[in-house]
């Protein structure tokens, strides 16, 4: 403990004895520094005492925190730092006395979606002319840092290169109808959010076998190397420098450049940039061959190739849904809403488990015949002409009578409680089946971005969806988050628990009020999370936004996290990136 200079008495024989020059208890450590970041932004911030001129920070050792020798912090956040961080922070004087410290604790929360990232860049790719390879799994060279399932695309690229992308990220490239050439290619990572990264810039080059190479290039010199040029005088002669050739390649070919130094600008004299060799497959060779049934695995090898299946809980390998349609026996259902006879509706989106009915045309019977069609027809014109001329003789009184009956329009707007709507829904939620209340929501949600973006005639969640990502609408990522959820678990005809259900429910009546203005009750009610039901987190992070608590809300978000983290709940990944889409749009309007 360090000792003041009244404390110190007595006759001292012999030992050492230091002096601290600071008194802890008058020395103040305070700092800037939030106790929480969210991993898409910059701490910098700093710590500083009460005694700046003779009391210098440190800090124990960590990887995280770099506090600088003027108390400053300063670090760009992303992803990977998403965690809890313990430091102390320590206040030393001019005799090296620790005279103080605190601890910062710190938490870097999960900013919502983070968009695939290319962690290992795709090789140039050679092949011969008319041959297919498989050599690229997309796998190996994206990822994304929330897990999601990617879907993969291509630039454009001329017709005659063939690049096929399967569902599991197995690019096989081919050159057709005797294309030759080099071209440049990327290939797009998009998740499941619409969020996309581009690979880098590779080459693939078709190549023409080494007998096209020759004969083409002894049709091009008839009589030998200086045929077409015998007779006349020659001011340039190639001196050709070639390069080793590379090892041989899996299309059984070796190549290299060859370049003139005396720079001709011919191809005369030029020696062979491939030639044939025997190349031997393996398992670690990055394409599919040697009999294997994928890249590098199954039959030869001893790993087993992962095949898609439809039982694997994804959209994959030209599904049409989460495990149905496609290649599976299982047909994906319709919905109430996609403008289309499917599932077991009885006409257009009504009819079946559909709660809209299906309308009754009623149909007059035929009249048989009862005379000579020309007598009828005669009859008919006699009819109209009498009918025509009747309404000339009466044309000023019919004029009048119209103009003294015609009502006068007025436009009917269809006006809809969405309080009571949502109350009815929260009612029923109990004993509703999840198809009902999804379509439900749907339809709730469908009306009102309808009336926002002042459009008619949209059925389908997926119409809705292209229709906002051209929006700029600063509720953009809101609404893409929930209508993208919604379409999923539609699509994918499981029974949800009724938790998940009232989560997708307070989720739609948020965002259908997140912009009308209320007044704040002087004492909000808001219920605590049950700790068993992680999804009340939600439902209490909402209530929190309402009352204009937005420190409650960021709380319960951070508890929310790490029970999610801490306990691998994949399914309640979408509730947590909707908290965080809902507090950062509500702090934005503050």
């Amino acid at each position: 403990m360090p000792l003041s200079l009244t404390q110190i008495t007595g006759n001292a024989v012999s030992g050492r004895m230091g002096l601290c020059f600071e008194d802890p208890i008058t020395t103040v450590l305070s700092t800037n520094c939030s106790l929480m970041y969210y991993d898409d932004e910059i701490i910098n911030c700093s710590f500083f005492s009460n005694k700046n001129e003779s009391v210098f920070l440190d800090y124990n050792n960590t990887d995280f925190i770099n506090l600088q020798p003027d108390g400053s912090i300063y670090k760009e956040l992303n992803y990977s730092f998403i965690g809890s961080y313990n430091t102390v922070i320590y206040a030393t004087d001019n005799a090296n006395c620790t005279i103080k410290e605190t601890e910062y604790n710190v938490d870097i929360l999960a900013a919502g979606n983070h968009p695939p990232e290319l962690i290992l860049n795709i090789p140039n790719q050679i092949l011969l002319k008319d041959t297919t390879i498989v050599s690229v799994s997309l796998v190996e060279h994206f990822m994304d840092p929330d897990n999601d399932p990617m879907t993969y695309t291509k630039t454009v690229i001329p017709p005659n290169l063939l690049i096929t992308i399967s569902s599991a990220g197995i690019v096989s490239f081919s050159g057709t109808n005797g294309f030759s050439g080099k071209v440049p290619v990327q290939i797009i990572a998009t998740d499941i959010h619409n969020a996309s990264t581009y690979s880098n810039l590779f080459w693939v080059e078709v190549i023409a076998p080494y007998e096209e190479e020759e004969k083409e290039e002894s049709s091009s010199s008839s009589g030998g190397g200086f045929g077409g040029i015998i007779g006349s005088e020659i001011t340039c002669v190639p001196e050709w420098v070639c390069e080793d050739w590379t090892e041989c390649q899996p299309h059984g070919y070796q190549i290299r450049t060859c370049s003139d130094e005396n720079v001709c600008n011919t191809t005369l004299m030029r020696p062979n940039l491939s030639q044939t060799c025997e190349y031997i497959p393996t398992c670690f060779d990055k394409i599919q061959n040697g009999g294997e049934e994928g890249i590098d695995c199954g039959r030869v090898c001893n790993n087993e190739c992962v095949i898609d299946t439809c039982f694997d809980g994804i959209q994959n390998f030209k599904e049409e849904g989460i495990d149905c349609g496609g290649i599976c026996e299982k047909k994906c259902p319709g919905n109430c809403f996609d403008g289309i006879k499917n599932g077991d509706e009885e006409g257009v989106d009504c009819g079946g488990s559909c709660d809209k009915r299906c309308a009754i045309l009623e149909v007059p019977a035929l009249i048989e015949e009862a005379s000579s069609p020309y007598f009828l027809f005669l009859l008919i014109l006699i009819a109209s002409s009498t009918l025509v001329f009747a309404a000339y003789k009466k044309r000023r009184e019919i004029r009048r009578l119209a103009k003294k009956l015609k009502p006068k329009h007025v436009p009917q707007q269809k006006i809809i409680d969405y309080n009571q709507e949502f109350a009815k829904l929260n009612e029923s939620l109990p004993n509703s089946m999840t198809k009902k209340v999804l379509n439900e929501i749907s339809r709730l949600i469908l009306e009102h971005l309808s009336k926002e973006f002042n459009i008619d005639g949209i059925k389908t969640l997926e119409e809705m969806i292209d229709i906002t990502k051209a929006r700029e609408t600063p509720k953009k990522d809101i609404i893409l988050s929930l209508l993208n959820e919604l379409n999923s678990k539609i699509y994918s005809n499981m029974e949800l628990s009724k938790s998940k259900l009232k989560s997708l429910v307070d989720e739609a009546e948020f965002l259908v009020n997140i912009d009308v203005k209320t007044q704040a009750s002087t004492n909000p009610i808001i219920n605590p999370p049950n700790k068993e039901n992680l999804y009340s987190y939600e439902s209490t992070i909402i209530q929190a936004l309402k009352a204009n608590n937005v420190a409650l809300a960021k709380k319960n978000y951070m508890e929310m996290y790490n029970q999610v983290k801490e306990k691998g709940e994949k399914d309640l990944l979408h509730s947590v990136d909707m908290a965080y889409r809902f507090i950062k749009y509500y702090e934005g309007k503050k």
